[in-house]
């Protein structure tokens, strides 16, 4: 449970500026005097919207919201960058979350919670509501493929990878599709949105130019082609993952903890972690939880879970 810091609350007299509506000439005018007025005098309602309420309060409503939330309100103005970026807030977000096991309100200003945060928190898939054939669990990390259907079912997580070092982790649960040596494929994709299909994603040339992943015949794909490397085949009990080092547009991809094939260069684009699966199999989020390496000489302990 987040833990919303108390404030004193200013009056409304203090907080809410009042303003008079613009008065309308009773003149006629033609259109063209009445588009320049326009111009020149905008509407005093949406002057300086942000300012109808203190920071106090801003930041107060802010402490309520979810990470998602917070990023998407720090780009509309300046101010509102400014207070959801406050430290403050993602620390609160990284206790709700589990992610740290201490309360120091010291290092509040000297360590970079936000980034903790993003590299540690959670992630989860977006199944699409139009694909029937599989179950997501509640909260979001396993995908289950019970369905009769020999499509693919491609998913992606739920936001696409921030920060410029990630590391993404599944569990294969189960591959017992009789008819196929693929099972899973998973690595990340420039794609939108899942979809059911014939093929996995990362499968052509054309439409997967953006898409990088590992498949369970142990067949590493770039961009819609088989890499000159492969990697060990995977299957039920294994855990796959890839590295993604955005900075240095490099990629690698693990069994079992093992680096697989060479590590892929030319990684670029807005990337979503993306995982096919066919009937039969299920697969689970890992979720790795490890302190990053420019932060170790600091005093944080992450919980591993």
């Amino acid at each position: 449970m987040v833990h919303h810091p108390s404030y004193a609350v200013p009056s409304l007299k203090q907080g809410f500026k009042i303003r008079k509506p613009p008065q309308v000439s009773k003149e006629p005018q033609n259109n063209k005097e009445s588009e320049t007025r326009e111009h020149q005098n905008p509407s005093p309602i949406l002057e300086d919207h942000e300012m109808l309420l203190p920071i106090e309060i801003m930041f107060h409503v802010f402490s309520y919201l979810g990470p998602s939330s917070l990023c998407q309100l720090r780009l509309v103005s300046r101010k509102w960058k400014s207070i959801a970026d406050q430290p403050s807030l993602w620390h609160s977000l990284c206790q709700s979350h589990g992610l740290i096991s201490f309360n120091h309100q010291e290092d509040l200003k000297t360590i970079d919670w936000k980034r903790i945060y993003r590299l540690s928190s959670p992630w989860r898939w977006n199944l699409q509501p139009n694909i029937t054939e599989v179950a997501l669990s509640s909260n979001g990390m396993t995908l289950a493929y019970s369905g009769s259907k020999m499509d693919w079912i491609t998913c992606l997580s739920e936001g696409p990878i921030d920060g410029s070092h990630r590391y993404f982790e599944i569990s294969i649960d189960r591959a017992e599709c009789p008819r196929n040596s693929i099972q899973v494929v998973f690595g990340c994709t420039g794609h939108m949105l899942g979809r059911q299909s014939n093929t996995p994603f990362g499968w052509n040339t054309s439409s997967d130019r953006n898409s990088w992943c590992y498949r369970g015949d142990g067949v590493i794909m770039s961009r819609g082609l088989a890499d000159v490397t492969k990697g060990q085949t995977f299957g039920s009990g294994d855990t796959v993952g890839f590295k993604v080092n955005l900075k240095k547009k490099s990629l690698t991809f693990y069994k079992n903890g093992v680096p697989q094939g060479r590590p892929l260069t030319g990684i670029v684009g807005n990337l979503y972690p993306a995982v096919s699966i066919i009937s039969g199999n299920q697969i689970s989020i890992h979720q790795v939880t490890s302190i990053p390496s420019s932060l170790k000489n600091q005093s944080i302990k992450l919980i591993t879970k």
